[in-house]
C-alpha cells in the first residue's frame, strides 16, 4: 500500500475516533448511553479500519520483500543484461564475419569463374594452336615426302616413261645433203577414220631438204623410233613456215595413230620460264638416233635481229635443228631448237652450249596466226607437272 494512502487511513481513523467519543454540548461523559447507535458504528467502522490497515500493513510487508527481492534481483539482472549484451555483440560479430565469409566466397567464386574461364580460352588457344602445329607438321611431312620421293625417282627415274616422252616424239628429217630433227604432236583423228600427226621443226631444216629437191611439193621424208623395233621411214607434207620465226608446220598421215606425241604446255607455264629452269635437248646430231642432252635455260631474251629467242646450256650439234627443247620435270615440249653459236670466219668453231631456242610463246601466236590454234592445249587438259629425273 502506498504511504500516503497509510497515512490518510490513519487520520481518519484518528479523526473518527475523536469525533465519536467528543460528548455532545452539556451532555457529561457518563451520561452517554451505553448502547448508543453512534458509538457501535463508529466500533464497527474503526474494527474495518483495523483490519483495514493490517491489511495494508501486510501489503506493505509484502512491497517491502518484493523490494528487497528486486534489490537482490538487481545485480543478477545487470549482470544478465551484460551478458546477454555480449552475447548480441558475439552475435553481430559472428553475423559480420560470416557476411565477410560470404562476401569472400563470392569474391573467390567469381574469382576462380573468371580463372576458369580464362583457362579454358587458353586452352581453346593453345589445342588450336597445336593443332595447326600438327597440320603444319604433317603438310611438312608430307612435303618432305613429296621431296624425298622426288630425290628417288631421279636416283631411280622412270626411263620407259622418259624415253616415251622426250625420245618418242623426236623424229629425223633428211634430204641428200641435209639432216635435221623434228617433233611429233599427238595424232588426232579425222572425221573419216584416220589419223592426222602434225609435226614441228626448224624452217631451214625443211628449206634445205626442199632446195635438195628443187620443190616445195615433194614430200618431206620422216624417220620415226620405238625403244623395241628398227626405225620407220614415212614422210610428211610442209603446211606453214616461217622464215623469220625458222618454224615450220608439217603432216603425216595414217590409218592407226601414233604411238608418241609430245605433251604441250599451258601458255601460264612457259610464259613464265626462268633461268636455270632444267631442260633436255633431244635431236638428231650428224644423222644418229635421237640424243638427249641436260642442261638449263640460260637466257629467255636472247635477241637475234627483231626475234627473241631462249639460249641453253644442253650440248647440241649440227642436226639438232628442229629438235625439242623439254621441261626436264614434266617432260612438255618449251620450244624447238634453232641455231648454234659459232666462232670464227674462216673455220667456224661450233659452241655446242649456246643454242637458241624458238620458244613455245612465239610458236603458239604463230599457230593462231595462221589458222592452227586448235592444235593448242586447252587450259582444262594441261598437263600437270610430275617429279620426275632432272638428269
Amino acid at each position: 500500500m502506498d504511504k500516503r494512502l497509510f497515512t490518510l487511513v490513519g487520520l481518519s481513523l484518528i479523526g473518527g475516533v475523536g469525533l465519536t467519543q467528543l460528548p455532545r454540548a452539556g451532555q457529561h461523559p457518563a451520561e452517554t448511553p451505553a448502547h448508543d447507535p453512534g458509538v457501535a458504528l463508529v466500533h464497527r467502522q474503526l474494527a474495518a479500519l483495523e483490519q483495514r490497515l493490517d491489511d495494508s500493513q501486510q501489503e506493505v510487508e509484502r512491497l517491502r520483500r518484493r523490494q528487497q527481492r528486486t534489490f537482490e534481483l538487481g545485480p543478477l539482472l545487470a549482470q544478465f543484461e551484460s551478458r546477454l549484451a555480449e552475447t548480441q555483440a558475439e552475435v553481430h560479430s559472428r553475423e559480420a564475419a560470416a557476411e565477410a565469409s560470404a562476401s569472400l566466397r563470392e569474391r573467390v567464386e567469381a574469382e576462380m569463374e573468371q580463372r576458369m574461364t580464362e583457362l579454358s580460352l587458353g586452352m581453346e588457344s593453345r589445342w588450336s594452336d597445336l593443332t595447326r602445329e600438327v597440320h603444319a607438321t604433317h603438310d611438312l611431312a608430307e612435303a618432305a615426302s613429296g621431296v624425298l620421293d622426288e630425290v628417288r625417282s631421279r636416283e631411280t627415274p622412270d626411263r620407259a616413261g622418259m624415253w616415251a616422252a622426250l625420245m618418242g616424239p623426236t623424229v629425223q628429217l633428211a634430204g641428200e645433203t641435209t639432216v635435221g630433227s623434228g617433233v611429233l604432236l599427238q595424232s588426232r583423228e579425222m572425221p573419216d577414220g584416220t589419223y592426222s600427226t602434225h609435226l614441228l621443226t626448224a624452217w631451214h631444216v625443211v628449206r634445205d631438204i626442199l632446195a635438195d629437191a628443187d620443190g616445195l611439193e615433194r614430200p618431206i621424208p620422216v624417220t620415226l623410233y620405238s625403244p623395241d623395233a628398227d626405225p620407220r621411214a614415212d614422210s610428211a607434207e610442209l603446211l606453214e613456215f616461217d622464215p623469220t620465226l625458222d618454224v615450220a608446220l608439217l603432216v603425216m598421215s595414217s590409218d592407226e595413230p601414233y604411238a608418241f606425241g609430245a605433251s604441250l604446255p599451258g601458255k601460264d607455264r612457259v610464259s613464265n620460264a626462268h633461268v636455270f629452269d632444267p631442260i633436255y635437248a633431244v635431236g638428231c646430231p650428224l644423222g644418229n638416233d635421237p640424243i638427249p642432252t641436260y642442261g638449263e635455260v640460260a637466257d629467255t631474251q636472247h635477241h637475234v635481229g627483231d626475234e627473241t629467242y631462249w639460249m641453253i646450256s644442253a650440248p647440241t650439234y649440227i642436226g639438232n635443228s628442229g629438235g625439242g627443247i623439254f621441261d626436264a620435270r614434266t617432260h612438255e615440249l618449251l620450244g624447238i631448237f634453232s641455231k648454234i653459236y659459232t666462232h670464227g670466219n674462216l673455220r667456224p668453231t661450233v659452241i655446242p652450249h649456246m643454242g637458241l631456242v624458238t620458244p613455245m610463246a612465239s610458236i603458239y601466236a604463230w599457230l593462231e596466226e595462221v589458222g592452227y590454234a586448235a592444235l593448242e592445249p586447252s587450259s582444262d587438259s594441261a598437263r600437270p607437272r610430275t617429279a620426275s629425273a632432272d638428269r
